[in-house]
């Protein structure tokens, strides 16, 4: 997998958990968190 997909896959992921699972007030500290790994990844 490219770097590139990989991103795309988890950008997926968090959209499809925040459908299902995620509250509202969380989304935030969530998607940042994610980006900072995805980030540190690159």
């Amino acid at each position: 997998m490219t770097p590139q997909s990989l991103v795309n896959l988890v950008k997926h992921l968090v959209l499809l958990g925040h459908l299902l699972l995620v509250p509202r007030e969380s989304d935030q500290t969530i998607v940042l968190a994610i980006l900072l790994q995805v980030a540190g990844l690159n």
